[in-house]
C-alpha cells in the first residue's frame, strides 16, 4: 500500500511531537522533511566456478559476498582465495573470503555497481589438514604460504598434536 508523502509527513510529525514539542505549536522552531525514493536493482555479471552463473538482478547496496550468495555461492572446484571483481574492464578488487570465513575481517569487501564482474577462478592446489588440528578439513593454499599458515587456518593443533608432521604430495 502506497501512502501519500504529506499523510506520512503528518504521521511522523504527530508521532515526534509527543517527545519534541518544537515540532508543532504556531511558531515551531524545529522542523520536519520527508522524501522517498524508490530503489532500482543492479545488474552484476556472475562468472567462473559458481553453482549458478550468469547476470543477476541484485539490490544496489549489495556487495561482493552477498552477491555471490545470491548467485548460488562458490562451486567447489572455485577459489576462495582469490575473487576478483572487475569494473569498466579494470580489476579494481581480489577478495580472499578466508579473511571473511576465519577472521571476520571484510575489509576487502566491495560493493557492487551496475555492470560489474564478479570472477570466480578454479582452486590452484589444495590442502588436507586431518589429525591433530581444530578444524580437520580441505584448505586452499597460496603461492608463498607456509605449512604454519595453513595450521592456523584449521584453528591451529590441539594439545595432543605431535611435534613431527607428515607431508605428502601428490603431483
Amino acid at each position: 500500500m502506497e501512502v501519500p508523502s504529506s499523510s506520512s509527513k503528518k504521521y511522523l510529525i504527530d508521532e515526534f511531537s509527543q517527545i519534541y514539542e518544537t515540532l508543532k505549536g504556531q511558531k515551531p522552531t524545529t522542523y520536519l522533511d520527508l522524501s522517498l525514493g524508490a530503489l532500482q536493482s543492479i545488474n552484476v555479471n556472475f562468472v567462473g566456478e559458481l553453482y549458478f552463473p550468469g547476470v543477476y538482478s541484485i539490490h544496489p547496496f549489495s556487495n561482493v559476498i552477498t552477491g555471490l550468495i545470491q548467485a548460488g555461492g562458490v562451486d567447489t572446484s572455485g577459489s576462495l582465495r582469490s575473487i576478483k571483481l572487475k569494473r569498466d574492464s579494470k580489476l579494481i578488487a581480489e577478495l580472499d573470503l578466508y579473511d571473511y570465513l576465519l577472521k571476520g575481517n571484510i575489509s576487502q569487501n566491495m560493493q557492487l555497481r551496475d555492470q560489474d564482474i564478479v570472477i570466480v577462478p578454479t582452486r590452484v592446489y589444495t590442502v588436507k589438514l586431518d589429525s591433530a588440528v581444530v578444524r580437520p578439513a580441505i584448505y586452499e593454499g597460496l603461492k608463498g604460504e607456509t605449512v604454519k599458515n595453513l595450521i592456523d587456518y584449521a584453528g591451529g593443533l590441539r594439545p595432543e598434536a605431535s611435534t613431527v608432521i607428515e607431508l605428502a604430495r601428490i603431483l
